[in-house]
């Protein structure tokens, strides 16, 4: 295959994408972004892009892939519930600290409360 060939494939598949897949996909990159910043519009904004990959996976016949974007809707709903009634408890599991590759190991096991 030529490089002209992919690009026109590329090209072709771009132009047949509907517009609740662009919707889909910003409001994903949208929610990773939101995650970051440690926003509540993470959660909103998540059950946005997952609801319509639900769809999209259903109507593909993907069926794991539905499947596993049910498994991160019903996770918003309920990070969305927690984040409403947060205690002190909610705010220790949801602290972010940047760490390097020696910590990594160590992070999961301190973050578990095991040492």
């Amino acid at each position: 295959m030529q490089l002209s060939e992919i690009y026109q494939q590329f090209l072709q598949d771009i132009n047949a994408t509907t517009w609740y897949e662009y919707l889909a996909v910003f409001t994903g990159i949208g929610s990773v972004w939101f995650s970051r910043k440690e926003n509540i519009l993470v959660y909103p904004i998540g059950l946005i892009s997952t609801i319509i990959f639900i769809y999209i996976s259903f109507k593909g016949s993907l069926l794991g892939e539905a499947a596993v974007n049910i498994y991160y809707t019903v996770m918003s709903f309920y990070g969305w519930i927690l984040c409403f009634n947060r205690n002190q408890l909610f705010i220790e599991l949801c602290v972010i600290v940047p760490c390097d590759f020696r910590e990594l190991p160590l992070t999961t096991i301190r973050n578990h409360k095991l040492i």
